[in-house]
């Protein structure tokens, strides 16, 4: 099966000249004949571009699909990993919060997915991933705010801010807690001040997570309650919450929270001091005959290729 959609200029109706350089710059250097690699792990890892059709927004994303297992009418049916691509490629257009918001709001039919490479293993997934949407090409389209990611590509990913409200800002999910068979719901800041006062989370499985070094840490705890090899009380999950682990879903909503709360560096550019230059002749006004100076053409700092060239 074709994987990738025939493009043609006039496709994307893109709104930035930036976004269209970048994202045709991708897509003019793809493989037409793409197939499906299989890694040495039995899974499959692939890289890909989505892109809005309306605007020209587009997401860099890493996913990897392998076997999975059902039960059905008592037994235990496999899925192999070929099949379930074959399910979730033409329906996946990326796991990013802005992204999935966009897809849902807008509709699948203004958007496409170009798959840009097949890897042999999901770490040189996580690299291609990070190469193509590193710090520097997140810095570049910040004011922009066309671009859906924000974080690094990468398993050890960084985490920008996003504030473009036309992208969409995620909504704190309340946490519901019990006491005395009474449920109520508070908010994720508002949960330790409660266990402290004797409330117990309805749910005995869940993430925590916080931000170290512009990196996000996350893990999971299940509360006595599950028949787990690991439990955990609540005196446990009072002390992490002590020691600045955010209760709730580790989505990028909690990553935004404590980017705004903390003074974690804000990627913003670092302005130089310009040498003095020496007065211009100044030079005769332009008739309207004569036109307007052509825009500068855009230019990257970064070598969006070099991937290409690589071993796999």
């Amino acid at each position: 099966m074709k994987l990738n959609p025939t493009y043609s200029s006039g496709d994307i109706n893109f709104i930035h000249d930036e976004s269209q350089i970048f994202v045709e710059s991708i897509i003019n250097n793809l493989d037409d004949n793409i197939t499906p690699i299989l890694g040495d792990d039995g899974n499959y890892h692939y890289v890909y571009l989505t892109v809005n059709k309306t605007n020209g927004f587009f997401y860099i994303g890493k996913n990897s699909i392998g076997k999975t297992f059902k039960i059905q009418r008592g037994e235990r049916i496999t899925i192999e990993a070929e099949k379930k691509l074959e399910y979730i490629l033409p329906s996946y257009y990326g796991g990013g919060f802005n992204i999935q918001k966009a897809v849902k709001t807008e509709g699948r039919a203004n958007f496409l997915r170009f798959v840009i490479k097949f890897c042999k293993s999901s770490k040189e997934g996580f690299d291609l991933e990070n190469r193509l949407a590193d710090e520097e090409t997140l810095k570049q389209f910040f004011d922009l705010q066309c671009m859906y990611n924000i974080r690094t590509g990468g398993k050890n990913y960084k985490l920008l801010p996003n504030t473009n409200k036309n992208i969409g800002i995620a909504k704190e999910r309340p946490i519901c807690l019990m006491k005395n068979n009474n449920m109520i719901q508070v908010k994720p800041s508002e949960v330790l001040k409660y266990l402290l006062d004797g409330y117990v989370p309805k749910s005995h499985s869940i993430k925590l997570h916080k931000i170290e070094n512009q990196t996000i840490k996350q893990k999971a705890i299940r509360l006595k309650k599950y028949r787990a090899q690991k439990l955990n009380s609540i005196s446990e999950l009072i002390h992490d919450l002590q020691n600045g682990w955010i209760f709730g879903h580790p989505n990028t909503l909690r990553a935004k929270q404590l980017l705004e709360n903390q003074s974690i560096e804000q990627h913003q550019p670092v302005q130089t001091p310009q040498p003095v230059q020496t007065p211009q002749p100044v030079q005769p006004v332009q008739s309207i005959k004569q036109g307007r100076p052509k825009k500068p053409t855009f230019q990257f700092e970064f070598s969006l290729f070099d991937w290409q060239n690589q071993a796999t």
